[in-house]
């Protein structure tokens, strides 16, 4: 939900940029990628502290319910404990426009790592759900205002030569802080992994430190000299700045020619709208965000031999390199012919894994003596082909299909 919440507020910096003039010497983008892809490592930190937040109920929740604690977790709250960060992403989704043009991308990030680190200490310190669920909530929120400005941010300070590198940092980030906290989770109990978890935030804020805010903001606010500090940093002292600034100042005259609202009801940008949500809805349906947050509960009630947190290990090693094998296909194959593929091995491995628990119920013995290799199969299978289209392509297709000045949806 957090990711299909936000997509206008993504799509309509990202779809811009890439459409702006690019004028920059290919010598100096080169020469200095190395400040642009730290600074993209440091604000896709925000992108690693929404997959711990949706791989902490996954490990934690049977944790709580296996060990003498205050209380315990019922199949309802599991359910409330992980929907309630998605339902808080909204509002934070919303305001997170707000945030990054009035106060700008990098002390937007800033200024959410300390609420993100509270939400964190609130459920390591709870002793009963609805301490557990006020955390959860603050996190939720945080992430859902903190990755749309992620997404801008790097989409500004890129170089349009590795933009699309750059910008696949977000669901690798995800996928590697899913199965961080799946490793870790299988080791220490549900406080000390909130624990963890918070300290994502606040390496985030002390790298924050040493990178600079936006050029564009700074030039959006009339903040000249500083934009060129940053973009002396961000691209060399040999980057023509004067030429930089330029490029900048022309590509905010074209994106700040916005399209009246009613003409989004108006074909081709009716059928443009209704594709892009469409594909958003399907990345939701599919069921898979669903499977990262009760990972090891859905192995447990599955019955398998194999040890539950060990399964949930391999579904996360499995997503990351799903993540890998999509960066290298998806300039080769069209977007609709992944997208096909994608959805067509979603669809066949949750049935296959929705058969396993109704001949489970059936004969419990024949489930587990036969047919005990289909739980790990399904979800392996339906986890690799998500992150090969259904995940990632309703962002590209998105910023695709409007052109410039008409992503302001």
């Amino acid at each position: 939900m957090t990711e299909t919440v936000i997509n206008p507020i993504i799509n309509c910096n990202v779809s811009s940029l890439q459409c702006a003039p690019d004028d920059q010497s290919k010598t100096n983008m080169e020469t200095h990628w190395k400040p642009v892809v730290f600074a993209s490592l440091v604000a896709a930190i925000s992108s690693m502290a929404v997959g711990a937040k949706v791989g902490y109920s996954s490990p934690a929740i049977p944790n709580i319910n296996s060990h003498r604690n205050a209380f315990t977790v019922s199949p309802n709250e599991q359910s409330w404990f992980g929907s309630l960060s998605y339902l808080a992403a909204i509002p934070g989704a919303f305001l997170s426009g707000w945030v990054m043009d009035r106060i700008g991308r990098h002390q937007g990030l800033l200024l959410f790592t300390l609420p993100h680190v509270i939400g964190w200490t609130v459920i390591a310190g709870s002793h009963n759900m609805s301490l557990m669920y006020t955390g959860r909530i603050i996190i939720g929120f945080c992430c859902g205002l903190t990755l749309p400005i992620t997404e801008v941010y790097i989409s500004e300070i890129a170089p349009a030569k590795i933009r699309g590198f750059l910008m696949s940092f977000h669901e690798l980030s995800v996928n590697v802080a899913i199965l961080f906290v799946y490793v870790v989770g299988s080791c220490v109990s549900w406080k000390w992994l909130a624990i963890v978890c918070a300290t994502l935030p606040c390496l985030q804020a002390f790298f924050l430190l040493f990178v600079p805010e936006s050029p564009r903001w700074l030039v959006m606010k009339g903040m000249t000299d500083d934009a060129k500090k940053a973009i002396s940093w961000l691209k060399g002292e040999t980057t023509n700045v004067d030429q930089e600034i330029s490029s900048i100042r022309e590509s905010l005259k074209l994106t700040n020619k916005t399209v009246p609202w009613l003409d989004y009801f108006r074909p081709p940008l009716l059928k443009c709208l209704f594709v892009s949500q469409f594909l958003f809805i399907l990345n939701e349906l599919c069921g898979v965000n669903v499977i990262r947050l009760y990972t090891v509960s859905i192995f447990q009630a599955s019955g398998s031999s194999l040890d539950s947190n060990m399964e949930t290990i391999i579904i996360g090693v499995v997503l990351i390199v799903g993540s890998c094998i999509y960066s290298g296909v998806v300039d080769h194959f069209g977007r609709r012919t992944l997208l096909i593929v994608s959805s067509l091995v979603v669809g066949i491995s949750m049935a296959a894994m929705g058969t396993y628990f109704k001949v489970q119920a059936d004969d419990k013995r024949t489930a587990q003596e036969y047919l005990f290799w289909v739980p790990l199969l399904s979800l392996g299978s339906a986890t690799v082909g998500f992150v090969l289209g259904c995940a990632p392509l309703p962002y590209v297709v998105t910023s695709e299909l409007f052109q410039i000045g008409r992503a302001h949806v």
